[in-house]
């Protein structure tokens, strides 16, 4: 049914998941996948009353509590869970890049032009990175956390000496190794990848269209302040933006919200703050953004640098 999905769209994929619930009422797999159609196609009352479904069944499926939590308004949880990215993104793997495309998506794009503007001539980074040592050297450790397909990977590749990607979806890893790029690949949760690489072990981080998965950015950042410090490197990342007015359900202290997609918008205001708790990053750029657009209306975001100070 998966397959079906970038093949003949969504109407076919549901028609075959119905089929296999129709022969197994409890399979909550078909069930899960059909609501995420159905959620990405914005029919929200069809794919609530699938996820309901699927706890009806199974009570504590992660999955379907957090696209519950987000069509219903809800808090929900701190991040979405393992369960939903993973899924989600193996489902959406083979059309991943086409779909993309068509969503006019520029966040590697305006990541990699962001980092040659922070060491270039007069740019906030220069003094840290002296030509020998910059981008133009070639020698950079660069970590693209939440790699998808590994679309940063082209653009990156010429400043890394060593340039690896996490995702949370096989799939997705088993689309970016095709490309040849990645030095090297595996399967994590971004913050666990990050703090996996070792304690001033990396010069760049980046993060394209994937903190938008988690609401409380603070496990992340602070494993970048880790994997950072003693290199004086960057880590550089989009979020969506949390505007007033919004529908989706506030974090307590309203620095985050979990919005009807399912995807979380931050509070400038609040990325800020939680870098400034690492106690070791430092804000060089904090800038508005279009990462994407969605159905035609372009997508508010930020684009947000900083770099380690120890």
């Amino acid at each position: 049914c998966n397959v079906l999905l970038p093949l003949r769209g969504a109407p076919e994929a549901i028609a075959c998941f119905k089929d296999l619930v129709h022969r197994d009422p409890e399979f909550t797999q078909a069930l899960g996948a059909a609501a995420g159609v159905f959620h990405l196609e914005n029919h929200h009352r069809e794919a609530a009353s699938l996820y309901r479904r699927v706890l009806d069944i199974a009570p504590n499926n992660a999955a379907a509590e957090h696209g519950l939590a987000a069509l219903s308004g809800d808090s929900g949880t701190a991040q979405a869970p393992a369960e939903y990215v993973r899924d989600m993104f193996d489902a959406y793997a083979p059309s991943f890049d086409l779909s993309l495309a068509e969503l006019k998506y520029v966040s590697p794009t305006l990541l990699r032009q962001a980092v040659d503007l922070a060491v270039a001539p007069g740019g906030p980074a220069e003094k840290d990175w002296p030509a020998e040592k910059g981008p133009s050297s070639g020698k950079w450790r660069v970590m693209d956390a939440g790699c998808g397909t590994g679309l940063c990977g082209p653009l990156f590749k010429n400043l890394s000496s060593h340039l690896a990607g996490i995702d949370l979806s096989q799939r997705m890893i088993d689309r970016a190794r095709d490309r040849r790029i990645y030095d090297h690949l595996e399967v994590a949760e971004v913050a666990q990848g990050v703090r996996k690489a070792g304690q001033g072990s990396l010069e760049l981080i980046i993060a394209a269209d994937v903190v938008v998965y988690i609401g409380d950015l603070g496990p992340f950042l602070e494993a970048s302040a880790g994997a950072l410090k003693g290199t004086r490197g960057l880590l550089a990342f989009t979020t969506e933006a949390a505007t007033e007015g919004e529908g989706g359900a506030a974090s307590e202290g309203g620095g985050w919200k979990l919005t009807i997609s399912g995807r979380f918008a931050h509070q400038r205001e609040y990325v800020l703050k939680a870098a400034k708790a690492t106690g070791s990053l430092e804000m060089i750029t904090a800038q508005e953004c279009t990462p994407r657009w969605n159905r035609g209306e372009p997508v508010e975001g930020h684009l947000y640098m900083f770099r380690s100070t120890l």
